[in-house]
């Protein structure tokens, strides 16, 4: 962890914690029987997500394994040396320094994946590598996270990998009350027509709140109204001077141990929850706030269908968006 502690620099009584919450906490996993990370910085970012709520923050914790257990595509194996071809794509770049907010900003890259040689499900694995192992920072788990998806390069055939059943994994994985990530803005920059049927799909999947965060821009200017210029690379209309993506690859290389040790702690989870069952001794309650919306994801799928079997049909659509006015959303 010391690299990635090298790369962003923190002093942790900058974020000042009740440590007597922290020890309630504590205390609650192992009257119900769990058996999770107890190190004070991952149950930090638990409670820092739910506001310090002990019984939300506790139906988190559950939702973060249990959500990891229904989803083995995404999570199993999540090692950086299971993932170094795609690591190298650097389809994911992290901003050296926090924004004004003290937010740090995360920068995915459309026209570095080549969907015939990389998977979106591979990408969104490497996604969460990142966010896994940024999760370690005070700052992050209190001012959160400005995400770009720069869409330029956009393509049909990355387009037929966002499924509806995947976009609906993602929303649920990472916004739906299953991660302790708190996203404060999502910027889409330098959209074309594909991307416009993205999100005709993936709009309708987002909690409100979120949707209330989400800005879609036609450029990269409009950035400024949200974030300093001073914090953002100048091909993203700031003044930032160019850096090494490679570094923060090489930070998360050299965590593997960690990446391991949070793959055993899964599997400690899921044996004590299946011992605790067996004993009838387990106190469990389901996560109400998860909505898998598979009504939805049904008739999102007819409408992904109809783009990827009907070839004109779909040329239509993106070229009546084409003409569509760009608001932010």
């Amino acid at each position: 962890m010391d690299a990635l502690y090298k790369s962003f620099p923190e002093d942790s009584k900058e974020f000042p914690w009740d440590e007597r919450i922290l020890e309630d906490f504590k205390k609650l996993i192992n009257e119900n029987g769990l058996k999770c990370r107890m190190d004070d910085t991952f149950l930090l970012g638990i409670l820092r997500a739910r506001k310090f709520n002990l019984e939300r923050s506790f139906q988190l914790l559950k939702n973060y394994y249990t959500r990891r257990n229904e989803h083995p595509s995404f999570f199993k194996n999540l090692l950086p040396s299971k993932l170094q071809r795609v690591l190298s794509l650097n389809y994911i770049k992290v901003i050296p320094k926090p924004d004004q907010n003290g937010r740090v900003i995360v920068i995915l890259e459309a026209e570095t994946w080549d969907p015939s040689e990389t998977t979106a499900l591979d990408l969104y694995r490497v996604v969460f590598l990142y966010i896994d192992l940024m999760l370690n920072l005070h700052r992050l788990q209190e001012n959160g996270v400005v995400a770009i998806i720069n869409a330029r390069g956009t393509t049909i055939g990355q387009f037929l990998q966002f499924t509806p059943k995947f976009i609906s994994n993602i929303v649920t994985l990472v916004v739906r009350d299953a991660y302790q990530l708190r996203l404060k803005e999502l910027h889409f920059v330098n959209i074309n027509p594909i991307v416009k049927v993205i999100l005709s799909i993936l709009i309708p999947f987002l909690p409100v709140k979120i949707r209330k965060r989400l800005f879609v821009h036609t450029g990269v200017t409009t950035l400024r109204d949200f974030v300093n210029p001073e914090y953002l690379p100048e091909a993203y209309g700031g003044t930032l001077p160019d850096f090494d993506p490679n570094e923060f690859v090489d930070v998360v290389k050299q965590n593997e141990d960690f990446f391991r040790e949070n793959e055993e702690s899964l599997k400690i989870y899921n044996e004590a929850v299946q011992q605790r069952f067996s004993e009838g001794s387990f106190k469990y309650i389901d996560p109400d706030g998860v909505n898998y919306e598979e009504k939805l994801i049904q008739e999102s799928e007819e409408k992904f269908q109809m783009f990827k079997e009907d070839p004109e049909n779909f040329t239509k659509f993106v070229q009546e968006s084409a003409d569509d006015e760009v608001v932010h959303l």
